[in-house]
């Protein structure tokens, strides 16, 4: 499926297909959110933005579980959302001198 949603819409757009009914639907774009989240954790974001994504990652395998019977969807979506959850996790030398109040930085 190509898509021009963030993954935030697409995991959005998932829950609702499930809430209507429509697991097929659901798992599909559940597992197109997840896999756009991935995708954009490792294009070098800032380290908010993949938390961002991690957490849209996270709902989307939940919809994928719920909605998948066969579990083959939830797997994947799920896959892909721990490691979107890792890339979160990472920091740059850069992002974490950012992170770190100004007091620490200069020594005092």
């Amino acid at each position: 499926m190509q898509n021009t949603y963030a993954p935030e819409e697409l995991a959005d757009m998932a829950e609702l297909a499930i809430d209507r009914g429509d697991r097929e639907l659901a798992a599909e774009l559940a597992v197109e959110a997840s896999h756009a989240a991935s995708q954009l954790a490792q294009s070098g974001v800032g380290l908010d933005r993949r938390i961002e994504l991690a957490d849209a990652a996270e709902l989307a395998a939940e919809v994928a579980r719920e909605a998948d019977p066969t579990g083959k969807a939830g797997d994947r979506a799920t896959r892909l959302a721990l490691h979107v959850g890792e890339l979160s996790c990472r920091c740059t030398e850069a992002e974490f001198a950012e992170s770190r109040p100004a007091a620490e930085v200069g020594g005092a």
